[in-house]
């Protein structure tokens, strides 16, 4: 063990800070640290895979997803796009107030469930409940907001509410 003191600037004023580092090795920089962490949890990982798959890139599915979105606005509309390929649109329910859209929907895995057995080499796609809660920064009329499925995107079309012109002030002078 030993004491090292690291001085730091705190509004323009020097101070000290006693550390203390429970060490009897030199120390080990923060690379070769994360290095043996990692070594670890891939000795971890290969306790539990079969050696044919340990190289393979493996990522689990998950079970809530966030799909991804696009919100723009034009003119005359804010648009909302999510990708939601594979997913049944009747399976989405879309909400819309003046605050706020929230969008609910399930994605299943309709081409692996009837196997009894299967064993994934690579997992990407994401099954199981989705949400978005998305906040509305301008005023919309959410009583002609309208949603269609194209291609695998849900897009929700919500028109401006009031002028969507930009008005110019003019400055006046009280002098």
């Amino acid at each position: 063990m030993f004491y090292r003191t690291v001085y730091h600037r705190n509004n323009s004023v020097n101070q000290s800070t006693d550390v203390l580092i429970l060490s009897t090795d030199s120390l080990k920089s923060v690379k070769d640290e994360v290095a043996d962490l990692d070594e670890l949890i891939d000795n971890i990982f290969d306790s539990f895979l079969p050696s044919k798959r340990k190289n393979m890139a493996f990522i689990r599915p998950q079970k809530v997803f966030s799909p991804a979105t696009d919100v723009y606005e034009t003119e005359s509309e804010l648009v909302i796009k999510l990708e939601i390929a594979g997913i049944n649109p009747d399976a989405v329910v879309v909400s819309v107030s003046k605050d706020y859209v929230i969008i609910r929907g399930v994605r299943k895995d309709i081409h692996t469930r009837h196997i009894r057995k299967c064993s994934y080499h690579l997992a990407e796609i994401n099954y199981g409940v989705f949400e978005r809660h998305l906040p509305l920064y301008i005023p919309v009329n959410e009583q002609l907001a309208k949603a269609t499925y194209q291609q695998g995107f849900l897009i929700i079309s919500l028109p401006r509410q009031g002028s969507s012109k930009v008005k110019q002030v003019t400055i006046e002078s009280e002098e």
